[in-house]
């Protein structure tokens, strides 16, 4: 499952343990249905309605619980079971989602769409519901997500059409504009879908077409401030397509913060306009966060200016928005220690043991350039750098550059049967964890040696080290002169240019 699908997931569990479910953001109280509890109050004539949403959330939270920790047969027998006894509960539909990852975890790709499928279709005749709407487009978001991955985009098509048509048949205005966010959500996905298949300007002129309809809405009153949050989505989808395509994304950039002005100046209490805001430049800060920290930093203090202590400020959409601000300051914080560290003497390695290979004598790499891969065994970003850690060593090893991984005690055992590394059930001693990185290394056929670092050591606090992969270039005077973090080709294309430059000095 992809980062993107991990983070939909987790995203929709917290929206529907707390709040009981897509419905409950925008339908009234009589329209909201929940699954009883095996323990529920409501055959007591005293049972108030905050004892039955008690316990209706416990209840949720529970089947989450299960769906989470339980054999995936038994869970999916959990929320069949608790959907066949509640089949008017909607929001239930939306679980299918979390069971779907499962499914696909486990390398049913089959039963995962089916899953997702059947929740559409169910959500697809009751799709007159604002709140219906809204779930099953959370619903449509993840199915691309799968059908991109099991290369079957013919099962999605039949059911954004369908949704499609049924926002489309309701007035704009209607439901205050209740329709106009899962109409957006819908109009997006389909301009991704057109992308995908090489339809760019068809792609761009859906999302425009879309842009002008709700042009005239963001004055009205009444639905003005779903109109701009509507159009704020289309913006920033159509951002992204431009993105993928090579092509320039000022002008959407522009329009994006002109329409947050118009926004923030004619709904100035909106706390969903304004969270919105925040995090679209909080966003902002993230891409220029590593290169150009202080500017990032500029960023979010404006952020903090414009609207810490005020009344926006204590909403709960904006405080959760303003909470992400301060991650990104600490990899602001971490950018500047790593800009500080260039050009200066590197840290020393903090040695326990050694794995893979012969333990090597420190005082000997003196002279050599030395590239230092911080990793883990569980790491999937640094399983995706052994090719090109491979491709460097077969290509300067010989030149002088030595290559070192740099990991500590996790706790793992080597699974010979999965030939997979796996979390222990009870406490590993250095020994067999050295066993399983050896197993581990030999197995991607690493060629270089890794040390382990000794549990109490700061050495991974002293390189700056946030996120892994985490590569650290040393030239042959022991300084510092690249830090690189994460994987991917540009970065595996600058260790590579670094290293080859450091090694001709």
């Amino acid at each position: 499952m992809t980062s993107a699908s991990r983070m939909f997931c987790r995203g929709l569990i917290l929206l529907l343990v707390c709040r009981g479910g897509v419905a409950a953001q925008s339908t009234p109280d009589k329209q909201q249905l929940t699954t009883p509890s095996d323990e529920s109050p409501k055959g007591s004539p005293t049972a108030t309605p905050a004892d039955r949403a008690a316990s209706s959330g416990s209840s949720r939270a529970e089947l989450v619980r299960s769906l989470q920790t339980l054999p995936v047969a038994e869970a999916q027998k959990s929320l069949e079971s608790a959907i066949t006894a509640s089949p008017e509960d909607l929001p239930l539909q939306s679980l299918r989602t979390l069971l779907a990852s499962r499914l696909m975890m486990e390398g049913d790709n089959d039963g995962a769409m089916q899953q997702l499928e059947t929740a559409a279709d169910t959500l697809l005749s009751h799709a007159d519901q604002p709140a219906n709407l809204t779930s099953l487009t959370f619903i449509l978001e993840s199915l691309r997500t799968y059908s991109q991955r099991t290369n079957q985009p013919q099962r999605l098509t039949p059911k954004l059409t369908a949704a499609l048509e049924r926002v489309r048949s309701q007035p704009r205005d209607a439901a205050e504009g209740e329709f106009l966010m899962p109409l957006a959500r819908l109009i997006s996905l389909q301009a991704m879908v057109l992308n995908s298949d090489g339809q760019v300007a068809e792609a761009t002129a859906l999302l425009d077409e879309e842009l002008s309809a709700l042009q005239p809405l963001s004055e009205q009153p009444a639905i003005g401030e779903r109109a701009i949050l509507a159009s704020v989505r289309l913006l920033q989808t159509r951002r992204q397509l431009q993105g993928n395509t090579n092509t320039p994304a000022e002008n959407s950039s522009t329009e994006l913060d002109e329409l947050f002005a118009k926004g923030l100046a004619s709904h100035p209490k909106s706390a969903l306009i304004a969270a919105e805001y925040v995090r679209f430049r909080t966003a902002a800060a993230g891409v220029l966060a590593r290169e150009e920290p202080e500017a990032a930093q500029r960023i979010l203090n404006d952020l903090r200016s414009r609207f810490d202590s005020t009344e926006l400020s204590e909403t709960p959409a904006v405080k959760a928005a303003i909470a992400m601000i301060k991650p990104m300051e600490r990899r602001i914080e971490t950018a500047l220690l790593h800009r500080e560290m260039l050009g200066k003497p590197a840290p020393a390695i903090d040695v326990v043991a050694w794995a893979n290979g012969p333990t090597l004598d420190l005082a000997t790499l003196k002279g050599k350039v030395i590239l230092l891969d911080f990793w883990a065994v569980w790491c999937g970003p640094c399983i995706a750098t052994f090719p090109h850690l491979k491709q460097l060593h077969a290509e300067y090893h010989d030149s002088g550059l030595e290559i070192i991984g740099v990991t500590r005690q996790y706790g793992y055992q080597w699974n010979s049967e999965t030939q997979r590394a796996a979390k222990a059930t009870s406490e590993v001693t250095l020994d067999e964890e050295l066993s399983m990185l050896n197993q581990f290394m030999q197995h991607h056929e690493l060629p270089h040696s890794s040390v382990v670092t000794p549990k109490e050591s700061k050495m991974m606090q002293q390189f700056g080290v946030s996120g892994i992969p985490h590569a650290v270039l040393i030239d042959k005077q022991g300084n510092v002169r690249m830090i690189k973090v994460g994987s991917g080709d540009d970065n595996a294309r600058a260790l590579h240019d670094m290293a080859k430059q450091l090694l001709a000095e």
